[in-house]
């Protein structure tokens, strides 16, 4: 792992490459965010909409919301780092009957994975995170199916 910032970059990038691969049997829409605003804008600051998610991603028939996070804390994926705003939109939609995933990139410099959390976890659990050990059933190789 390099010394730079985890700004979910990395991830971000590395999810994206994946389901683009896979041709017409996946559809990535991507929602735009503040840094994809000020991109746009020459750096000026402007607030986007919030989103719900980053990601509206439909695989073989099925069409869930992905949200990618990034952490490289060495026990734990903490639940702050999931916006306020993302946690309230994954429980409108779950309660709705939607599916709404958080893909998560543990940035270890030997144990690198990902995990596909279903919010129904996240939103029902004890405390404010959960253990690199306690995520261990949710371990994906990405690629991966979302059936």
């Amino acid at each position: 792992m390099s010394s730079q910032t985890n700004t979910g970059a990395q991830a971000e990038d590395e999810f994206e490459r994946h389901w683009q691969s896979q041709g017409k049997a996946a559809h990535l829409l991507r929602f735009r965010d503040n840094k994809d605003i000020r991109g746009l804008n020459r750096g000026k600051a402007l607030a986007a909409f919030k989103q719900p998610s980053d990601y509206l991603l439909t695989h073989q028939g099925v069409t869930l919301y992905a949200e990618v996070k990034s952490s490289a804390h060495p026990t734990s994926f903490a639940f702050g780092l999931i916006a306020p705003y993302q946690l309230g939109s994954a429980e409108r939609i779950v309660m709705a009957g939607g599916r709404y995933d958080f893909f998560v990139r543990r940035l270890h410099p030997t144990e690198g994975r990902w995990f596909r959390l279903p919010a129904r976890v996240v939103l029902s659990h004890p405390r404010r995170s959960l253990s690199w050990t306690e995520l261990q059933p949710h371990a994906v190789e990405i690629p991966c199916r979302i059936i």
